[in-house]
């Protein structure tokens, strides 16, 4: 602008414009010198201002690209670096030109020298001598001087004080003086003796440059003051122009209304007083008012700082804790605790849905003082069901509610009122607990005063329910997923043993096959010898024992064959009634409590049976002095809500059989083990340890699932669920006992157990039949081939050295496809065909085997 100023006043004098040289004719005007400085002083600080601008957009572009390209970044502020210093010198070039001009021209005047600076540009031919043609003012000369050297040292400073804004300062005061001697006429004010004074347009340049030198550097000095964002910056800019303007015009309208006789000096210096006051009182009061609402606004703020800060430690406070609860009850109550401490409400409490969810009872509390206890037990007699009282709304609307005063409500809207007025309680707060959608508990809260909705509150309480729901969640998730890891390692380790198991099963059934075999072979030879026959007997008793516990073992590790029928559940434990009587005693009470509906169950009933005495022994064990002994049916359906909360079974309907006895009971640790093999309580002698391994093994094989609930000293209760079907009972016919057959057929026998081996031949060979003996897979081929033409039927054991069954098998259905084949194995049939050693429909009979079954086997596959 003052670049301005001085152009329009220098294009007067070139073309003798005399209005542009002097706006006002009875003041002084412009000279050529001052026009020419007020236009080199404009470049100077726009130039230094350019100079600002192109360091603090270079900056800016170094740090925006610093991510993206460091390299160009650096490129373009070394350019912006280079074009500010051109910049800055040009305008040191043009600050030290005014600054020559101001000093000669003040030296002219100090020194009373023509030094013809003041007419190399115009001559002044109509101003007397005595004003010196052409000559700026005096003060004019100290005012560029003063400029000049603001401008070199605009961006030097010393300790907090800058040198440039305190030299502009004093050029903007004499502006000022200046200004204020042309508008009152006060000649002394812009002019000095007989020396020419500062023009109005000279003096409003100085003052226009000077407000640009403080506006170039903001973030200096007073200016720092003046645009910072705070409350005394937000007073300074509104109350700084209009205490120098306001009292400028209104001195000036006394004045002029005094000069025009309106009034006397006395009610002129009156009226500019009042004035005065009534405006700038006006002033305070309106920017007091907006102060007031901008600190209030900051209160709100910071209240709500305070808030979200005290919500953060609460939450983090109630998280750190909450991880420590070992349940959800526990973890409540570490909210009930925090928040009634950390917040102004005074009793807390929590309300859980019952396990069937049609009600909330009372789960903990929390309480500052004695006298609220008894609240505490009114309160734990109540119930609620959705919608009924204020934990029933807030589990039906899932969402938080206040009341303003209880203890003023009636009993239908809160029931617990009265009890509210004596202890003094009024408003409450309910919030709920959600997880997955699901109401987990409800959250109560009590204060000793009445009170409207707070926002705040409920927006604190229900972001701390919210983050307990989450954090229970989160412990349930783990929980569960431990107890499934666990589960699934006793699983595998009870797989781990089954297969151990079966293992000994199959090198046992071997000895069995060799002992019953030889036994029989014996029994025929010793018919005339009691004494010896009863010895002979026992061995055979002793041998079918050992089957069963073979057959006990396979039960267990799944390898045994079940014969699954249709039968009713409900008649199977009534034919077992009495001989579970004779098992228990007479000082054991026996119930059986069937369901009405009878169910039918794909099962093998021996099985099943042999499940019952098995439990039914173990509960007699577990009440040497009595108790009583209940076997509960019942039909459950398995929907898929209930398969995740127990996480087994599937979907369907199961009937459940629930074994309970009132005995000794057992603890965790017992309880983790009791279906393993071979665990047993008793002593020494007194148990196999493999009744309950049986049961487990039985379970499993027919698809269903056993679950034991005890406690030590309380008794227990088995559980079984086994999948029903809908089905017609067949009543299995009687089979007529046919004695076995011989023959004349020759039989290769390929057994590598010798003890197996010897006795299967004596039994064939005593029954007609002519046997080649094979040790081993390649012997038996061998044997083959060598008599090819003679063998009708060969038998071999499936598992061999060198060459299995299946191998000796193939290799002789190349040469001879017609010829008959039995495999024998301990293994069962049902076990070597998932093996994938056996393909189906082949010929197959399992140890031990008694000697008609066979014989009769072998001539059922000759006959075919």
């Amino acid at each position: 602008m003052v670049t301005a100023i001085g152009g329009i006043v220098l294009f007067g004098w070139a073309f003798n414009i005399v209005i542009l040289q002097n706006l006002i004719t009875h003041m002084p005007k412009m000279m050529p010198n001052t026009a020419l400085c007020f236009i080199l002083s404009g470049i100077s600080l726009l130039l230094l201002q350019k100079k600002s601008l192109l360091i603090l957009r270079g900056e800016a572009e170094a740090v925006s690209e610093q991510n993206k390209k460091i390299l160009s970044s650096h490129i373009r502020t070394y350019a912006a670096g280079q074009n500010g210093r051109l910049k800055h010198r040009i305008a040191q070039i043009c600050t030290a030109i005014v600054l020559i001009i101001g000093i000669i021209t003040l030296s002219e005047y100090i020194l009373k020298l023509n030094l013809g600076i003041d007419e190399l540009l115009f001559k002044d031919i109509k101003t007397p001598e005595t004003s010196y043609p052409g000559r700026m003012s005096p003060q004019t000369a100290l005012n560029f001087i003063l400029l000049g050297i603001s401008l070199l040292l605009l961006d030097f400073k010393f300790k907090k004080f800058y040198p440039s804004h305190f030299l502009i300062l004093l050029t903007g005061f004499v502006a000022f003086l200046s200004i204020t001697g042309a508008v009152y006429s006060i000649p002394s004010l812009y002019s000095i003796s007989y020396y020419t004074g500062m023009a109005l347009p000279t003096a409003t340049g100085f003052l226009i440059i000077s407000i640009g030198i403080f506006s170039a550097r903001p973030d200096y000095g007073i200016m720092s003051i003046i645009s910072s964002d705070s409350s005394g910056g937000y007073i300074s800019r509104r109350l700084i122009p209009v205490s120098i303007i306001l009292p400028f015009i209104l001195g000036f309208l006394r004045l002029e209304g005094q000069r025009g006789g309106l009034y006397g000096i006395e009610f002129g210096v009156a009226l500019l007083v009042i004035s005065n006051i009534l405006i700038f009182a006006t002033l305070i009061l309106w920017y007091a008012e907006n102060l007031i609402k901008s600190d209030t606004e900051r209160l709100k703020v910071d209240e709500s700082l305070r808030h979200a800060n005290m919500e953060n430690e609460l939450l983090k406070t109630i998280a750190m804790e909450i991880v420590k609860a070992e349940d959800m009850n526990s973890a409540i109550q570490v909210v009930l605790n925090e928040v009634c401490k950390s917040t102004g409400w005074v009793y807390g409490e929590s309300w859980i849905p019952n396990n069937g969810g049609e009600t909330l009872e009372y789960g903990s509390g929390f309480y500052s003082e004695e006298g609220h206890m008894k609240f505490m037990e009114v309160s734990k007699n109540f119930k609620f069901k959705p919608g009924i009282g204020l934990p029933g709304r807030v589990w039906a609307s899932k969402k938080p509610e206040w009341l303003k005063d209880v203890s003023t409500l009636d009993v239908s809207v809160f029931p617990r009122s009265k009890i509210a007025q004596d202890t003094g309680f009024k408003a409450t707060l309910g919030v709920p607990i959600i997880a997955n959608d699901k109401i987990l508990a409800i959250l109560i809260f009590y204060m000793t005063k009445a009170s409207e909705e707070d926002e705040s509150q409920i927006s604190l309480i229900s972001a701390v329910a919210s983050q307990l729901g989450t954090i229970i969640q989160k412990k349930k998730s783990d929980e569960e997923k431990k107890r499934l890891e666990k589960q699934l390692q006793h699983m595998q380790k009870i797989e781990t043993i089954g297969q151990l198991t079966g293992g000994i099963a199959h090198d046992f059934n071997n000895l069995l096959t060799a002992i019953i075999l030889s036994a029989n072979i014996m029994k025929r030879r010793l018919e005339n010898n009691p004494e010896l026959m009863t010895f002979l007997q026992q061995i055979l008793s002793t041998a079918d024992r050992a089957a069963n516990l073979t057959k006990s073992l396979l039960t267990f590790s799944r390898k045994q064959v079940i014969d699954k029928k249709p039968v009713f559940l409900n008649d199977i434990i009534q034919n077992m009634e009495k001989l579970l009587t004779r098992i228990i005693g007479e000082d054991i009470e026996f119930k059986i409590k069937l369901s009405e509906r009878d169910v039918v169950l794909m099962a093998d009933s021996g099985q099943i049976e042999q499940v019952l005495m098995n439990l039914a022994s173990n509960a007699k064990d577990a009440m040497p002095d009595g108790g009583n002994l209940t076997i509960d049916t019942q039909l459950i359906n398995f929907d898929e809500d209930y398969v995740k909360a127990h996480a087994f079974g599937k979907a369907g309907m199961y009937a459940l059989i629930i074994v309970t006895d009132t005995g000794a009971g057992m603890d965790e640790a017992t309880q983790s083990k009791i279906f393993e093999p071979f665990f047993t309580t008793k002593g020494v002698g007194k148990g196999t340890g493999l009744g309950l391994s049986i049961v487990y093994g039985i379970i499993k094989a027919h698809d269903g699932y056993i679950n034991v609930y005890s406690e030590a000293g309380s008794g227990t209760s088995f559980k079984i669920y086994l999948p029903i079907i809908e089905s017609e009972i067949e009543v299995a016919r009687k089979k007529e006992i046919i004695p076995p057959k011989g023959g004349s057929e020759t039989i290769l026998i390929a057994e590598d157990e010798v003890t197996v081996r010897e006795p299967a031949k004596f039994l064939l060979t005593g029954y007609g039949y002519k046997v080649i003996e094979a040790i081993d897979g390649e012997d038996a081929i061998k044997k083959f081939n060598e008599n090819r033409d003679r063998i009708q039927l060969y038998i071999l054991d499936v598992i061999m050295p060198k060459k299995n069954g299946k191998d000796v098998y193939n290799e002789i259905m190349k040469t001879k496809p017609d010829i008959k084949a039995l495999f024998v194995s301990g293994y069962n049939e049902e076990v070597i065909h998932k093996k994938g050693i056996l393909e189906k429909g082949l010929n197959f009979i399992s140890k031990p085997f008694a000697p008609t079954e066979f014989l009769k086997k072998v001539r059922e596959v000759l006959d075919k």
